[in-house]
């Protein structure tokens, strides 16, 4: 009896034993598995920490790639348009330098005749000259008012020849100075191009402007409505200038703010003075 009770006592003795080594190599295991548990962890945050930073880095690209898709469509575009201005250009400077050289030689054509009129005008004079300082001669007094009348006639073509030559002439500088505004080319800057918005070739002008208030063909009066700056002072005379063509001179008589009063002078036909009409005004 006492055998089997110190049998019992010993087996208990060594299955607490065993229990305990078993609970020491369960929790050294356990700590083990915790171990490896958190490098898990630790390997998966890293590893979720660069997968999101390869996404923002993706996202970043995908952005750069849109911006340069856009930048370079804007610059395609840019280039386009340059391109369809350089055409216009090119027109419009084709266009301006052969009006520019019909007009010259219509100031070419002007002078030519101006020339064959003051030709003229000297043989007139000179037939008519003698014929008046002589006591006795073969012409009548008829023919001498005739040659008289013919110089008045041909000096009176010759005021409207000079006339529309100093208009052709304005015309001509100021399409060389449109020209010249056109020739300008859109050029390149950091990044991007500065195109050239102006128009290709600037229209010609003729003069200041002014408007027609007041026309009095009885009293050969005129008055007109121009900006004070132009300085239109007494005893000035103006050609007036309509659709390019000379309509007739005036002299200023008396300017008061922006109203000016004018003698119609000689050789202009009131009738093409219409009030209310918009002239150039050529000094």
């Amino acid at each position: 009896m006492n055998s089997l009770s110190l049998i019992l006592r010993v087996i208990a003795v060594l299955a607490a034993v065993a229990s305990a080594g078993l609970f020491f190599m369960s929790s050294g295991k356990l700590q083990e598995k915790e171990t490896q548990l958190a490098a898990a962890r630790q390997s998966l945050a890293a590893a979720q920490s660069e997968l999101t930073g390869a996404n923002e880095k993706v996202e970043s690209l995908n952005a750069s790639f849109e911006a340069e898709k856009r930048a370079s469509s804007k610059l395609k575009s840019q280039v386009e348009s340059v391109r369809s201005d350089l055409y216009t250009a090119k027109q419009e400077t084709t266009r301006a330098q052969t009006q520019l050289n019909q007009t010259k030689n219509q100031v070419a054509q002007l002078e030519d005749e101006k020339r064959k009129l003051n030709a003229e005008i000297v043989t007139v004079r000179e037939q008519a000259e003698p014929a008046q300082g002589a006591a006795a001669t073969s012409l009548s007094q008829g023919e001498i008012d005739a040659l008289e009348q013919r110089v008045q006639v041909l000096e009176g073509q010759n005021q409207d020849l000079q006339d529309e030559l100093s208009v052709f002439q304005a015309k001509a500088v100021a399409m060389s100075s449109g020209k010249s505004s056109g020739d300008e080319r859109p050029s390149a800057a950091a990044g991007g191009y500065n195109l050239n918005t102006a128009s290709a070739v600037q229209p010609a002008t003729l003069g200041s402007e002014a408007t027609i208030t007041k026309v009095s063909a009885d009293d050969g009066l005129i008055v007109l409505n121009a900006s004070p700056e132009l300085g239109l002072d007494s005893g000035l005379e103006l050609t007036l200038v309509k659709d390019l063509k000379a309509i007739g001179k005036v002299q200023v008589v008396e300017a008061e703010g922006s109203y000016a009063l004018a003698n119609i002078l000689p050789g202009t036909k009131a009738a093409g003075l219409e009030e209310g009409s918009i002239v150039n005004l050529l000094r």
